[in-house]
């Protein structure tokens, strides 16, 4: 049901599927629309943190979540929350692949593409209080044609903090506090960061690492730095064209893209 509506989906076939649950590529029966539906199982004790964060966003490079119902499952105490989002046709993980089996290198424009896309939703996420906490290629949509990355997976990330620690090594307590200064207690392994050029191929490009290294930092003012120097050249830098608002978001009109694909995702059943 959708603005008072009965809104019917066809599945067509499964597009994703994990412990989270299934996701399923949908046309709406009424319209011929092409959708994604996300599908999962639904605590009964508990409100869904995804649909909550999801109903909050809505920006160009962040999928965006259409409307969602709930349907029962085979067993009596079954809910399953089903997110109908809009299709985006591959993912950032799924190109790669693909330029890989064919032995070809992602040209550096779609990279610094991608990255700049990347940054302006997390910038616009981070804005609103929203932490992703699992940003990785299997959950960065991208339509191949007009190359629009949009990130997804809103659901809490899974001991990436311990990943974190693997690379960047034990943060110290000024890093701790610069993220958050309320936090008091410092429990963390002690680990040494691993060495950069050990987490890189050897082509890559010296000024890539260097902005990674930037960007991968504890101290987010530091990565605050580092992000803006995607967006402009350092030569060009000034405060009348820095494309950062009051917030520290991104604003939709700083895209380098003009009018990307509005595809849209939903995914199964009836509601």
């Amino acid at each position: 049901m959708a603005d008072g509506k009965t809104i019917n989906y066809s599945a067509e076939r499964i597009i994703g599927n994990g412990s989270f649950g299934v996701v399923f590529q949908a046309t709406i029966e009424e319209t011929g629309e092409v959708v994604a539906i996300k599908k999962v199982l639904q605590d009964k004790r508990f409100k869904n943190r995804e649909m909550q964060i999801m109903r909050q966003l809505q920006h160009d490079n962040i999928v965006q979540l259409k409307h969602c119902f709930y349907c029962n499952g085979e067993k009596p105490d079954e809910l399953y929350l089903n997110l109908v989002m809009e299709y985006i046709p591959d993912t950032l993980y799924g190109v790669a692949r693909q330029l890989q089996r064919s032995k070809q290198l992602m040209p550096i424009v779609l990279v610094k593409l991608y990255i700049y896309q990347i940054c302006r939703a997390l910038g616009y996420t981070h804005s609103m209080g929203v932490c992703h906490r699992d940003i990785k290629p299997q959950n960065l949509l991208l339509n191949p044609t007009s190359h629009v990355v949009k990130i997804c997976d809103f659901g809490s990330g899974v001991d990436q903090l311990v990943e974190i620690i693997k690379v960047l090594g034990t943060p110290t307590r000024d890093q701790i506090e610069a993220m958050n200064p309320n936090y008091t207690e410092f429990q963390f392994p002690e680990i040494n960061a691993h060495p950069w050029s050990k987490v890189f191929r050897s082509r890559t490009p010296p000024e890539a690492i260097d902005l990674i290294t930037k960007m991968l930092e504890y101290d987010p003012t530091n990565v605050d730095v580092a992000t803006r120097e995607i967006l402009v050249p350092k030569d060009a830098r000034t405060a009348s064209n820095w494309p950062v608002d009051e917030t520290g978001a991104w604003p939709s009109d700083a895209a380098p893209v003009e009018g990307g694909a509005a595809l849209v995702v939903p995914t199964t059943s009836q509601s």
